[in-house]
């Protein structure tokens, strides 16, 4: 539902650090703990309006916590902080807004949220280049279980750990369904298993 969005949510600790470096335009990191973090470039945008669609009930508002803004220069301000320097957050019923002040432009806008790195969509607010970082040792390669939409993405390797990249989103959402590796073993068993007991 609607609501104010209250300073100690916006100003909860990140899971983990912001990749604020990031050449990308929005920039999510999975992880196993089943939240994500995202960095999106916020440009010469007034605002960002967060909603998600569901079949039943229409939008509903993106909840998310730990907001941090850096300004082009470099400086990094909390939730408290972004709304004390003219910035606005709000939600309604059916989304949440991100309003930038004049100032901002050019910064770049984090926050945390709810996500599983084995299903996780969310859709494109900003048009440009994407990048899903997935945790270690989980792919979306094998098909069936793994599943990239949209299909022109490409995966880089960095450390450890996948990182689908599209370099140019427009709309509509991106979804990412991965899987851990040791994972596919257990269901390369299991269809083993049904044909043999179906030949048996």
């Amino acid at each position: 539902g609607g609501g104010e969005v209250a300073n100690e949510t916006l100003d909860a600790e990140p899971p983990r650090e912001y990749d604020f470096d990031t050449e990308r335009d929005a920039a999510f990191d999975l992880s196993t703990d089943a939240t994500y973090t995202v960095v999106y470039a916020v440009g010469d945008r007034e605002e960002l309006r967060l909603y998600r669609q569901t079949p039943y009930t229409g939008d509903e508002p993106i909840e998310f916590e730990a907001l941090r803004f850096r300004y082009p220069g470099g400086e990094v301000v909390n939730g408290s902080e972004f709304r004390a320097r003219g910035g606005e957050v709000e939600r309604t019923t059916d989304e949440t807004w991100i309003r930038f002040a004049d100032d901002m432009a050019g910064g770049r806008l984090a926050f945390s949220g709810d996500g599983s790195p084995r299903r996780f969509s969310m859709r494109a607010y900003v048009e440009g280049s994407y990048a899903v970082t997935l945790p270690p040792d989980f792919s979306t390669e094998f098909p069936i279980v793994g599943h990239v939409s949209p299909r022109d993405h490409t995966v880089e390797t960095v450390g450890d750990r996948d990182r689908i990249v599209w370099d140019e989103v427009t709309g509509g959402s991106i979804v990412v369904q991965s899987y851990r590796e040791g994972d596919l073993l257990v269901f390369g068993v299991v269809l083993l298993v049904g044909v043999v007991a179906a030949v048996a």
